[in-house]
């Protein structure tokens, strides 16, 4: 019977599209747990390549080490997150918050210094990435530089961090909103089957949200989303 045939087709085709999307997420999972320690490492690399030049070309090198090390503060900021060690409602993660704030005031302070004395600053500046990500492979996520690295740091602002990623949320939920919008618009003129729409309008959702806020932002969405 052509329906019974038509019923198991979709159903095959959405528990293939769903085993595929779990194991994806899986795997993003496992890369993420260890995304500072990837990120503190090759942030240390820049660096050394930056040492490495000349000092006239020194100059430009800068950028790559500047760019590199605001990738570190951001898996900073989420390593109680991540980390995969601390539970969601855990009063560790307060200790965890504060001492990440600090962390990544010092990653500022030292940035600054490679303004006026380029080549130590590189050099200490390295040495901080690689003790971090030794330490947060090792899970001591409150831990991250000694006490000695951060006195006097003054920690960052989290309030500004916060409104600054809740922006970008909230542009990515409008591009997704708009985008689904237009596909609808344009549906009749696709030629698309009615059953493949729901699956359809999710897709160009969030290929709409990752374009304008990322990957990373749009799964950190995803997950607090009730199923």
């Amino acid at each position: 019977m052509e329906w019974v045939q038509s019923a198991f087709h979709v159903i095959g085709s959405k528990w293939i599209f769903g085993a595929v999307l779990w194991t994806v997420w899986r795997l993003w999972v496992g890369i993420r747990r260890y995304l500072l320690t990837v990120r503190a490492a090759a942030a240390a690399r820049v660096c050394a390549q930056a040492v490495q030049q000349p000092s006239g070309v020194r100059a430009v090198a800068l950028y790559g080490v500047d760019k590199a090390c605001r990738r570190v503060e951001r898996q900073i900021l989420r390593a109680h997150r991540f980390s995969g060690t601390i539970p969601a409602r855990s009063p560790r993660r307060a200790a965890a918050k504060q001492h990440a704030a600090l962390v990544a005031g010092a990653l500022r302070q030292q940035l600054n210094l490679l303004d006026q004395e380029p080549e130590k600053a590189l050099k200490d500046l390295a040495a901080g990435l690689v003790t971090i990500g030794e330490r947060y492979a090792e899970g001591r996520v409150a831990a991250l530089l000694p006490d000695s690295a951060l006195e006097g740091v003054e920690p960052i602002s989290r309030a500004r961090s916060g409104l600054r990623e809740s922006l970008h949320m909230v542009l990515a939920i409008g591009a997704a909103m708009g985008a689904v919008v237009v596909a609808n618009a344009l549906w009749p003129s696709l030629g698309v089957p009615e059953d493949v729409r729901p699956w359809m309008w999710t897709g160009i959702a969030v290929a709409a949200a990752i374009l304008v806020a990322g990957w990373a932002r749009v799964i950190r969405f995803l997950e607090r989303v009730p199923v």
